[in-house]
């Protein structure tokens, strides 16, 4: 696996820690999505800069959830879905926390 993360029991924690807010950030994502979703045929908004903006923002909230949820249990690659250096440190930086916390590969 290239570029893949080594988890380290202290990135193992921060994920734990970061779950409860990712989880709650993918929430309110995909509400704000299923509102604009909802409302796209009777605005006629199709190809809305807004509507195409909340599906990303519902995606990548996803995806940090899952991205912590697989570190927590200390899988590295799943499905396809491989963590890497970037993917960490994305997650770090969204959640404004301290890159102290890095994977031994950086």
């Amino acid at each position: 696996m290239t570029n893949a993360v080594i988890i380290t029991n202290e990135m193992r924690k921060k994920a734990i820690e970061l779950m409860p807010a990712a989880q709650s950030s993918a929430e309110a994502e995909e509400i704000r999505y299923s509102f604009f979703k909802a409302s796209q045929a009777w605005l006629r908004v199709q190809g809305c800069k807004s509507f195409s903006e909340a599906k990303m923002t519902a995606k990548k909230a996803q995806k940090r959830l899952k991205s912590l949820f697989m570190i927590a249990q200390g899988v590295v690659a799943e499905d396809g879905h491989i963590i890497t250096v970037d993917c960490w440190e994305e997650i770090l930086e969204h959640f404004n926390q301290d890159f102290t916390c890095k994977s031994p590969h950086h």
